[in-house]
This record gives C-alpha cells, structure tokens and sequence, in this order.
C-alpha cells in the first residue's frame, strides 16, 4: 500500500550550545504557500532571534518539491543540516524551521552546521510521526438510497467523508486513499453516484 512518513500536530524542542539557544519548529503542511506561511509565522513569534533558517519537503506525492534557507547564516550551515534531519526521517508534507538565540560566542562554520542539525533532529525525534496515504479529493452526488452503503464503503477503506448537502440528492466532498480510487469510483458508479475529482 503507498504510504508516506509526516507528522499529525507541530513539535517544537530547544537545543543549546555555547550559550546559543536554537528552537527548532516542527509543522505539517502541504505545500510551499503554506511552508512559507509556516517560516514567517514561527519568525514572528521569535522576533529576537538573530536567524530563522528553515527546510521544507512539501507537495508529496503528486508534486514533491524540497527547499531550504540559511537565511543569513554563512551558506550552508543551517537550511542544508535542516533538510538533512527531514531526510533522514523520510518525512514529507512538512516545514522545520530553526530560530537562533546568539549567546554571544562564535560558532564557526563547523559548529553551526552541527547545532542546526541537532536542533533538527531533536525536533524531528519528538515528533508524533504518522504513516499517510495520498488521498485523492472529489465531489459525489449521490441518491439517498446509495449513500450509506457508499458511505460505510468509503470509511473502510480509509477514506473521510467532508462537508454534505442534503438536497433532492446527497453531495458531499470525499478524500479516498489514491491506491484505492478507481475501485471506489467503480462502485460510486454502480450505485449510480457520480464522481468528479476536485
């Protein structure tokens, strides 16, 4: 079955070094906009932090795209060991980001790519991390007759039922795991349930 590593809810840990504080932020998202939105939330509420540096791996499955920043930290010290720690972890649909605290001694070079990544795998370690399947999303419509049979079918196969209308008929957005789409669609249709992806 396709699956894919993410986390359900933000984890956030603080790791220390040389009197240097580096809160590392943990958030599920789905794709760049939102990982963006993500960054600038977590820099404003830190706003004494000398750098907010970050890494994203969002858009899984369809459109999987990965990016990270030093954000003003020499290059290659913080976004690299940040997306380092979402690698390692095989975690998608996801943005870390890393604020810095400097306690007023240097780190170099060496030392920053090593707090970075240490804050990042703290991080990602407490994590609450989950196994997801890509979901497809669409909107049925749906006689009154066929909805519960097609309802009890979408939940066993691990989709969730969204928003209904009920109206002459019965729409409502579903989310179906991809893997299991087709089939679903097939016995929408047999029910006499009409699909149309979103």
């Amino acid at each position: 079955m396709e699956q894919y590593r993410t986390i359900a809810i933000p984890a956030a840990a603080d790791y220390v070094v040389q009197r240097s504080r580096f809160h590392a932020t943990l958030l599920p998202t789905a794709d760049l906009g939102a990982a963006q939105a993500g960054v600038r939330a977590a820099g404003a509420l830190h706003p004494q932090a000398t750098h907010c540096c970050w890494a994203c791996r969002v858009g899984y499955p369809d459109r999987p795209e990965q990016q990270a920043s030093d954000a003003g930290e020499p290059g290659g010290t913080a976004g690299r060991p940040i997306m380092a720690a979402l690698t390692r972890a095989e975690l998608w649909n996801v943005a870390l980001v890393v604020c810095r605290y400097f306690g007023g001694i240097k780190l170099g070079v060496r030392g920053l790519i090593d707090a970075y990544g240490a804050a990042a795998d703290q991080v990602v370690a407490a994590a609450s991390v989950v196994e997801q399947q890509p979901l497809v999303t669409m909107r049925l419509t749906a006689p009154y007759r066929a909805f519960d049979t097609l309802r009890h079918r979408l939940l066993a196969l691990g989709g969730t039922l969204g928003a209904c209308e009920f109206a002459g008929e019965v729409r409502c957005t579903v989310q179906v795991p991809r893997a299991q789409a087709a089939c679903f669609c097939q016995e929408a249709r047999d029910l006499g349930v009409q699909s149309e992806p979103l």
